[in-house]
Parts: C-alpha cells; sequence; structure tokens
C-alpha cells in the first residue's frame, strides 16, 4: 500500500514539474503576428516542447 502511494506520488511529481517548465513564446517577439516576417528564422534559435504555449 505505501510503495503505491509512492509510485502515484511520484508520477504526479513528474506531471507537475513538466507543466512548470512550460514556456510561453510570443510568437514574432515584438512584432508579432504580421506578414513579410521570417517565422522560420525566428523559430531557429528556440526548442519547442510539449507544454509550451505560443
Amino acid at each position: 500500500m505505501a510503495s503505491s502511494r509512492l509510485i502515484l506520488f511520484a508520477i504526479s511529481m513528474v506531471l507537475l514539474s513538466s507543466i512548470a517548465m512550460a514556456t510561453d513564446y510570443v510568437v514574432g517577439d515584438e512584432k508579432g503576428w504580421t506578414v513579410d516576417f521570417n517565422y522560420t528564422q525566428w523559430a531557429q534559435d528556440k526548442v519547442f516542447r510539449v507544454g509550451d504555449n505560443l
């Protein structure tokens, strides 16, 4: 019983830590969404992960 609680606690911590590590990105930085903007170049130095917000 105690080992099941420990496993549940460990899984909860892993899931919560991935949420806490999420990053918010403003697409295009200060220019935002616009025409005539190179979004490929903007995204080139970023590493996007599950949970990130664009």
